[in-house]
């Protein structure tokens, strides 16, 4: 009895700790918003605390050895070799960006596992940081939409790139990134933490009509960013949502695939008439898709020069291509991985997306799904890959893996109500 007081100021102190990680976690997901790049400061913030707290993410004895953030350390490891091999000519800033996203990334899942038996303490308040955060950008695409007077084209599409990137360079514009493909990618991928934790039962048992409203809100900032990326990769999760849904009125299982079956096939003919605009494809020079393809074909032209151990350095294509009239990537994850950073760092990156995606997929298959097709098709049509928003819905995917693998353990309340709860806070680190 002599122990109790003095163990349970101690639990205290790593709950009030914990919640406090938790809290620059969230900021770090709602400063994506901000026009300009302030997320690296709640990203070294949350990073530092949780070294101190919790050790080094892979070392420390609270985390398993499934954990993915053990396939992170080879990433950092060859990127690093990379810098060092390419020193002289790799991109300082796209270097430090790639360090700190991925010790991010590496430090939300060690947090994220030291609390796995009270993960229920962190879904109430994510719940309204995802709710503020879709509203803000539902209301500023609603405000450009009104400016640019590009309503309509929700339902016609647009005609060219050039046009749908006035949704973002419009005088209205006072979040987020200009570029309307990237603030599509985040607006989807945090849209799709929301929807994907929602259907888990992450926030208790999911209403219909907020399954609905998760399913409209996913639709809506993926269509009204005009962004041909996003709304392909919006397709299955969409599509999965609706079927969700249709079960709730739907007795027979037959019916319910047969209608998930027609309503995957109404969006994507919507999708491929409307906006994909495949009819547009290779026959304009100004057309997205037709400067992707002449990228890429620059690259395999040149594969066997351009291809090393360890790549050419960070942002390496100009430098490469002998002219700055030229994009700074090659909107491909996987070309930039091969090109800027080597076959090792490409191999390592590979794996490492395995390893959070598809190890054990027979658990969970659909959802698994839901966070890795979206994942795919962006990774293969833009970004470099170590970006700050790919790096929450990676953290988004473990947490649903939590979540899914340890359901009784993981909505454990986090208020102990005697001393039986207050052990389990102090074992996890919590």
């Amino acid at each position: 009895m002599l122990l109790e007081p003095t163990a349970r100021p101690c639990t205290y102190r790593l709950r009030l700790q914990s919640r406090m990680l938790f809290y620059v976690w969230q900021a770090g997901l709602l400063s994506l918003l901000s026009p300009i790049a302030i997320y690296p400061v709640f990203f070294a913030l949350f990073s530092g605390g949780v070294l101190l707290a919790h050790g080094v993410p892979g070392i420390s004895r609270q985390l398993r050895i499934k954990s993915p953030v053990f396939f992170v350390w080879p990433v950092l490891f060859f990127g690093t070799l990379s810098t060092i091999v390419n020193y002289q000519q790799t991109d300082l800033k796209s270097a430090i960006k790639f360090f700190v996203n991925l010790f991010f990334l590496m430090s939300s899942v060690h947090f994220f596992d030291a609390h796995r038996n009270v993960l229920n303490a962190f879904f109430k308040p994510l719940r309204r940081t995802f709710k503020l955060f879709l509203i803000v950008v539902t209301l500023q695409l609603m405000v450009n939409l009104a400016l640019t007077g590009m309503w309509r084209q929700l339902f016609t599409g647009v005609s060219n790139s050039v046009e749908a990137y006035q949704i973002g360079g419009s005088a209205g514009f006072w979040i987020g990134n200009e570029n309307k493909n990237i603030l599509g990618s985040k607006a989807l991928m945090i849209a799709l933490g929301y929807a994907g934790l929602l259907r888990a039962g992450a926030f208790g048992a999911p209403r219909t009509s907020e399954l609905l409203l998760a399913a409209l809100m996913v639709g809506f900032v993926s269509l009204a960013t005009f962004g041909r990326t996003v709304v392909a990769a919006a397709l299955f999760p969409l599509s999965l949502y609706y079927l969700d849904i249709g079960r709730r009125f739907m007795r027979s299982r037959t019916l319910t695939l047969i209608a998930g079956l027609f309503i995957f096939i109404a969006l994507f003919g919507f999708v491929s008439e409307k906006l994909l605009r495949v009819s547009m494809i290779g026959r304009s020079e100004m057309d997205g898709v037709t400067s992707r393809l002449t990228l890429w074909k620059f690259y395999f032209n040149n594969a066997t020069e351009f291809t090393s151990m360890f790549g050419n350095g960070f942002l390496s294509l100009r430098r490469l291509f002998g002219s700055n009239d030229i994009e700074d990537n090659f909107h491909n994850v996987y070309i930039n991985m091969l090109c800027d950073l080597g076959i090792a760092a490409t191999a390592a990156y590979v794996i490492m997306i395995w390893a959070f995606f598809l190890a054990g997929m027979t658990h969970a298959l659909l959802s698994r799904l839901f966070f890795f097709i979206p994942f795919i098709v962006i990774t293969n049509s833009q970004y470099l890959g170590y970006e700050s928003d790919l790096v929450y819905l990676l953290s988004f995917t473990y947490l649903h893996y939590l979540l899914t693998h340890s359901v009784p353990s993981a909505t454990r309340s986090i208020v102990p109500a005697v001393g039986d709860n207050d052990m389990a806070l102090s074992a996890t680190g919590g």
